[in-house]
């Protein structure tokens, strides 16, 4: 997501600067629910989830940017959510986040992020959403 989003919220750089590609129009803020050591677990909500709904999906949260605004909403589609978890007391959140807060899945065209990590669980759920919106979708 911080990779891919076209701006970071200022003050929320990394130091010595953040590397960035751009082409998701979205503003993130970076490591917004604080440390590595904040980190969370929480169940996600959306189209993401929606695959298999026989079972929760587990999403891992750490060092979790979150969405400050969404800069076209016509061209972008939240896929997955997760309610508004409050920041730790120890990560001062000096800017609101506002109503995107808890989108932590989206697709823009054929690029998709997520503030989660996917890929330290055994669910395959948003690689397999990633598989078939994105790469299959495009045959």
């Amino acid at each position: 997501m911080i990779l891919l989003a076209d701006e970071l919220v200022e003050g929320s750089s990394k130091k010595g600067g953040q590397l960035q590609i751009g082409g998701f129009p979205i503003r993130v803020v970076r490591n917004q629910y604080g440390r590595q050591i904040d980190s969370f677990e929480h169940a996600l909500s959306g189209a993401v989830a929606d695959v298999d709904r026989s079972r929760t999906y587990s999403a891992l949260f750490i060092r979790a940017p979150v969405v400050h605004t969404i800069l076209d909403p016509e061209r972008v589609r939240v896929i997955g959510t997760v309610p508004i978890v409050p920041a730790p007391a120890a990560a001062e959140a000096l800017i609101p986040l506002g109503p995107h807060a808890s989108a932590v899945a989206l697709l823009c065209g054929k690029l998709m992020v997520t503030s989660y990590h996917p890929e330290l669980t055994a669910d395959l759920r948003t690689h397999l959403y990633w598989l078939n919106e994105c790469v299959l979708s495009a045959a």
